[in-house]
């Protein structure tokens, strides 16, 4: 009994016709020389499967986006070999006919008087014949031509009936050439000469073969045949070419000398049906042969290969003829047997022509039914006993007849139901009944029932996922359509049919059971993604950034529930921006496992379709440290367990978008205080400073942050005072700040980049001389924003924090300077009796002072210094104390405004003493002035008062007197004089006032005055002598006695 593993796929129109083995004869060596020089082509490929094409007298190969040129091949008659680097080769008549250029090449159509050498007997795919260098596409029925190149599509194969008998099937990409057929049914020079290029191409030999010479031409090697099946498939652009003959119907096996290709020499014998001869090309010496031994698949496969070219040998031969007639040969094609009839094998029994065949079941060996001898029927016939068997030996232990188990590959399984069938029959193949024993009677199997698990519902048919072929009780089923059963679970179909053996038929019943197993869980989605978003404005939040996931999954077990699965993460990472999140693995996955929960779990029994339903949940803080625009994924292995063990495996990633968070300023602590420099001076270069810093944090751990300043106009407060212009301009910039990049390692005012936390440094400076208006003790106060701004990747994000930093500069006393001062000019003054009375004197002191709003006052360091007409040393009975006095000089005060200031001085000696003062004399008076601005007296200036002697004043007794009038000039100032006091004088007498004097016109009024008329005019003269002296001028005078006169004279 045979199994149904090689029943698959056997039909009776590839029982093939077996030759007879004819040893090949040598060939003309002459024929396998190459023609002109070596020609070696880099690309085997290209030689063997490009495109050849003429190009004047060049030839041109193309092929896979290349291009190989052979100049002037064509200028000689006689055209090279082309080699492969490795020495295998086409020769330059092969190559001629790939390019058309046979001068007996004919273009298609052929012309009427070309005579055919064959015809395309079959076609799957595509094929085509390059006939003078133009490509015709094949059809079945169409005739070749002798110089014609054959080719073959992909996934085609191409069966060519010749003249002779000959078949040759030629798979997907094959190649040959016809070079050459002569044949003459009753001749004797017969010839065949083929060239196979590329390719895997099966042939049986005709005719030829047995009177003639037939040679096949490969790259490597020609081989000489007598009469066989031969299989040869050729790589000589990628490896040995393969040689083997074929077991042919009857169990033939033929063979075929190898020769060498240029030398003509016998390279070997291929003989044995199992072994395959590999032929390697050797370079530029003599090809190797090496034998393997074919594999099982090998030898089914080739039993496919023989029926499908012994088809084309001999069309009629068909396994599907269930007619009762001979079989012989028809069409243009001839074949070895006679014309009476189709009996290849020797003479024998029926069951060992059945078995030369390689016929075993009883479909195949009632269409030989007119094969089988008439014999008397003298025995009795004896009832056989027909059973059904166990498991069949292709399956795998189990109860019941046959017995299988799901299978997670799709594909078909087929068993024969003959194959489960025992006859036990005495008379089957003995006389004289020979009967034929027929475990299966075509027409007569059914599948009549089938029972599954009470999960299968109402919908699903059961009985449709097996299938019986009633003609010849293969059963046909995919093991893969049961993955619907559970662990434990089972579906059983009942198969019903009729067994036969000689004229007794029995009804039978198989039981085909199939097993199921627990399948895991599958996904359609390698990988579910959600996204969600860092949620904006919510830095440091712990509210939750929630997403569901929903999980489709399959599980083919219509009686796995949504109870029986467990849902479990067995890896957990993160990928992309992962800087914010645990560096320590450990706490990195107890993190991430802690947002993942199963939320719930669906599925129904008798559904394959289920979901898990996951909750992704994390605090909104966790992602904060993403700047906007940045992600991170977070990747889980979940695995998905159903109740019997069975798990899936499916991968979620949750990416998470980050959204900007802005940065944050720590407050200022406290007032920064600042003392002016007392008396710097006006050089820029000395300044008054102050510094700090400030701390801040963005949990964007990749943003870059930039500071600013600004004044705060309102906030310039100076409580008792005015900041001048351009102190307030030079506040504006006065500070600065900065933030350095880097990383918190060491780096001094670090970003918070990658860290979270970053410093802030803040510089202020100004000029100290600006701030000079402040008077000491005096404060302004000024108050700074200061902001830093957020950036990523150099661009701002629009958001930023700021903080005011507070300055409170404290001024000093800047010293006062006398700039300049003013004199009175020189003052004549009257002498009188020892009183005289000065007439106050002003004059002015500028000073400057920065210091805004200061009380700005001067003094005198001391008495003054004197000079007398120009020398330190006075008159004898000069007295001079109240004149020098300190106290004889006052000054006014100024209040500062940080420029200069003028204040005003008086000089008041009082009544003093100028006795010893005559007529011209000069006193001069020299104090030391000084200022202070409240913080002590500084400076030095000199103020100057000069006094000039003029005319005395007399006071004479009552009654007449002389007196002497001094002659003048003019003056400006009354002068006192005596007798004696000038060399020239006039001597008149005094008059009462009753008349004029008629020579002087000096009227004199004689007054009486006592002490409480002090002051007042007690006298008035009008004076006009030969001197040109006149007065007329009232005279205050002071301690007059008595009855005294007074004589005042004025002069012009």
């Amino acid at each position: 009994m045979r199994t149904s593993a090689n029943l698959t796929d056997l039909s009776f129109d590839q029982i093939v016709v077996p030759r007879t083995n004819i040893d090949a004869h040598s060939h003309d060596s002459n024929d396998l020389q190459a023609t002109g020089g070596r020609i070696t082509v880099p690309d085997a490929h290209l030689l063997f499967a490009g495109h050849f094409e003429r190009s004047g007298d060049n030839l041109i190969l193309t092929g896979d986006g290349q291009k190989f040129v052979v100049s002037n091949y064509f200028k000689n008659a006689n055209h090279s070999d082309l080699f492969s680097p490795d020495g295998a080769s086409l020769s330059g008549k092969v190559v001629d006919a790939l390019t058309g250029h046979n001068a007996y090449a004919q273009a298609s159509p052929a012309p009427g008087n070309a005579n055919p050498i064959g015809h395309v007997a079959k076609l799957t795919g595509s094929a085509s014949v390059i006939r003078n260098g133009v490509s015709v596409e094949l059809n079945i029925g169409d005739n070749v031509f002798k110089s014609d190149v054959l080719q073959s599509g992909p996934d085609s194969a191409l069966g060519i009936s010749f003249a002779d008998g000959t078949a040759f099937s030629l798979s997907s990409n094959a190649r040959m050439v016809l070079n050459e057929m002569v044949y003459d049914p009753g001749g004797s020079s017969n010839s065949t000469f083929l060239s196979l290029v590329q390719g895997t191409i099966t042939f049986v030999a005709g005719q030829i073969a047995k009177s003639g010479n037939m040679r096949v031409d490969t790259p490597v090697a020609t081989m000489g045949i007598r009469g066989t099946a031969v299989l040869v498939e050729i790589a000589a652009d990628n490896g040995p070419t393969k040689f083997s003959v074929l077991t042919e119907p009857g169990n033939v096996t033929g063979s075929f000398v190898l020769y060498d290709k240029l030398s003509g020499a016998p390279l070997g014998s291929v003989s044995q049906a199992g072994q395959v001869t590999l032929v390697t090309p050797g370079g530029t010496g003599q090809p190797t042969l090496s034998q393997q031994l074919k594999t099982t698949q090998d030898l089914q496969s080739e039993r496919d290969i023989v029926r499908q070219v012994f088809s084309i040998a001999f069309p009629t031969f068909n396994f599907d003829d269930t007619g009762h007639r001979k079989f012989g040969s028809v069409g243009s094609g001839t074949t070895p047997f006679p014309d009476s009839g189709f009996y290849p094998f020797p003479p024998g029994t029926l069951p060992g022509i059945l078995t030369a065949l390689g016929i075993t079941t009883t479909a195949e060996a009632m269409k030989f039914a007119d094969l089988i001898p008439i014999f008397p029927s003298t025995t009795v016939n004896t009832p056989p006993q027909i059973t059904v068997t166990s498991a069949s030996t292709f399956q795998s232990g189990g109860v019941g007849n046959v017995e299988d188990t799901q299978s997670s590959t799709p594909g078909n399984k087929t068993f024969s139901t003959a194959d489960h069938v025992t006859i036990n029959d005495p008379n089957v193949g003995v006389p004289p009944f020979f009967d034929v024993a027929i475990p299966y009677v075509p027409g007569t199997g059914k599948v009549v029932s089938a029972i599954g698990p009470a999960s299968i519902p109402a919908s699903f048919n059961l009985l449709n996922l097996v299938s019986i072929d009633p003609a010849t009780g293969i059963v046909t089923y995919d093991p893969s359509t049961f993955r619907f059963l559970g662990a434990n679970e089972k579906a059983v179909f009942i198969i019903a049919f009729d067994a036969k053996s000689g004229p007794d038929t029995v009804h039978e019943t198989l039981q085909f059971t199939v097993k199921g197993l627990d399948d895991a869980p599958e996904f359609a989605f390698s990988n579910v993604s959600v996204s969600l978003s860092e949620l904006a404005g919510h830095t440091g939040s712990s509210n939750p950034n929630t997403q569901t996931i929903l999980i489709p999954f399959q599980d083919v077990d219509f009686s796995d529930s949504a109870s029986g699965y467990a849902v479990s993460i067995v890896h957990a990472s993160a990928t992309g921006v992962t800087s914010g999140l645990p560096h320590d693995a450990a706490a990195l996955d107890a993190a991430l496992r802690s947002f993942l929960s199963v939320q719930s779990i669906s599925k129904d029994v008798g559904s394959s379709n289920g979901v898990i339903t996951e909750h992704f949940s994390a605090p909104d803080k966790t992602f904060d440290y993403l700047a906007a625009g940045e992600t991170v994924d977070l990747v889980y292995t979940l695995n998905v367990t159903d109740a019997f063990g069975a798990t899936g495996t499916e991968t979620v990633t949750v990416k998470v978008t980050g959204t900007n968070d802005a940065p944050v300023l720590t407050a200022d602590v406290g007032v920064h205080t600042i003392v002016k420099q007392a008396d710097a001076g006006t050089s820029h270069a000395v300044q008054d400073v102050a510094c700090g810093s400030l701390q801040f944090t963005d949990v964007d751990l990749t943003d870059t942050h930039q500071a600013s300043v600004c004044l705060i106009a309102d906030k310039v407060v100076c409580p008792d005072g005015v900041v001048p212009a351009a102190t307030l301009l030079a506040l504006q910039t006065a500070m600065t700040a900065h933030i350095a990049a880097g990383i918190a390692n060491g780096v001094d005012d670090p970003d918070s980049t990658g860290s979270g936390s970053g410093t802030l440094k803040w510089d202020f400076a100004i000029p100290d001389h600006l701030l000079d208006f402040l008077r000491d003790g005096q404060t302004l106060t000024l108050t700074y924003d200061i902001t830093v701004t957020d950036y990523h990747d150099g661009v701002p994000t629009g958001t930023s924090s700021k903080q005011p930093v507070t300055l409170v500069v404290t001024g000093t006393d800047d010293a006062p300077q006398i700039l300049s001062a003013t004199n009175p000019s020189a003052q004549t003054v009257e002498t009188y009796h020892h009183e005289t009375v000065i007439a106050p004197l002003t004059g002015t002191v500028t000073a400057s002072d920065a210091d805004i709003g200061d009380t700005l006052t001067a003094s005198v360091t001391g008495d003054a210094s004197v000079t007398f007409n120009g020398s330190t040393t006075l008159p004898c009975d000069a007295d001079v104390a109240s004149l020098v006095a300190a106290s004889a000089v006052t000054f006014d005060s100024a209040t500062t405004n940080g420029g200069a200031s003028t204040l005003h001085w008086v000089y008041d000696p009082g009544t003093v003493n100028l006795d010893f003062l005559k007529c011209g004399d000069t006193l001069t008076i020299d104090y030391t002035a000084q200022v202070n601005d409240g913080h002590g007296n500084t400076g030095s200036q000199e103020l100057t008062i000069t006094l000039v002697g003029g005319h005395g004043t007399s006071v004479v007794a009552q009654g007449p007197d002389t007196f002497i009038f001094p002659q003048q000039t003019g003056s400006q100032s009354d002068t006192g004089f005596h007798a004696g006091n000038a060399p020239h004088y006039d001597v008149a007498s005094l008059f009462p006032p009753s008349g004029p004097d008629l020579v002087h016109n000096w009227p004199a009024d004689d007054h009486s005055a006592n002490h409480q008329q002090a002051h007042d005019p007690v006298a008035q003269f009008n004076a006009n002598d030969p001197m040109h002296h006149d007065a007329s001028h009232a005279k205050n005078v002071a301690h007059l006695a008595a009855n005294d006169y007074i004589i005042h004279p004025g002069f012009g």
